[in-house]
Formats: structure tokens, C-alpha cells, sequence
């Protein structure tokens, strides 16, 4: 019985350690995106005129969030093999 309680307890630590990193990550991945949506927007008011480019605020955040968005995606089809 006592083998089994601790099989029990490595697979429920490693799934609070699986739970924790996945939090983490996510907590990071808006932090950066924050960031740098703070940060453009901080080049734009700094701007006299709306566009940089071709590109407005409003394209330019579109553009980061999409762009963070599509990261997390293929990261994940690498690591877990989605296939997609």
C-alpha cells in the first residue's frame, strides 16, 4: 500500500508542477505583451504624426498581439505534435 501512496503523490506533484509552469508562462507571455504594447505606445505619443510606416497604434498592436498569439500556437504543435 505504501508503494502506491507514493506513486499517488509523484503524479499528483507532477501534475501541480505541470499546472504551476503552464500559469508561470502564461503570466510571463501577457507580461510581455504588455510591455510592449506599452512601449509602442509610448513611440507613438513621442511621434508627431499617427502612422510610423504604413502602420498605425492600432495596426501596430493588432500586429503584436497576433503575432505573440500565433507564437504560443506553433510552440505548442512543436512540443505537444498537434499536427496542424
Amino acid at each position: 500500500m505504501n508503494k502506491y501512496l507514493r506513486i499517488l503523490y509523484s503524479q499528483i506533484s507532477s501534475q501541480l508542477i505541470y499546472k504551476f509552469d503552464t500559469c508561470v508562462k502564461l503570466a510571463l507571455k501577457v507580461m510581455q505583451i504588455l510591455t510592449t504594447v506599452f512601449i509602442w505606445k509610448a513611440i507613438y505619443i513621442s511621434n508627431e504624426y499617427n502612422y510610423i510606416g504604413e502602420y498605425s497604434y492600432n495596426n501596430m498592436i493588432m500586429y503584436i498581439i497576433l503575432a505573440n498569439v500565433a507564437s504560443v500556437i506553433f510552440l505548442l504543435n512543436l512540443v505537444l505534435g498537434w499536427g496542424l
